[in-house]
């Protein structure tokens, strides 16, 4: 499955990347976003991707969403 990337927009400048993917990917939780960002699934091209970390505008951010664990 071919990653999902986002621009930071002017409006989201200055928000924590989880934050930021909330809104962004509107269909998964922030605790499920969280997990994606520790479990390496998360890139941000100019630092670490930690849910913590304050996105700026023009920052690139890549997510690879894996597929669901069998139940």
């Amino acid at each position: 499955m071919e990653p999902q990337v986002f621009t930071v927009t002017p409006d989201a400048n200055g928000q924590r990347l989880d934050i930021f993917l909330v809104s962004s990917l509107a269909d998964l939780s922030r605790s499920r976003i969280q997990r994606l960002i520790t479990d390496g699934h998360v890139q941000l091209e100019r630092c670490a991707a930690k849910a913590n970390v304050v996105v700026k505008t023009g920052d690139s951010v890549s997510v690879n969403l894996p597929p669901p664990r069998p139940a």
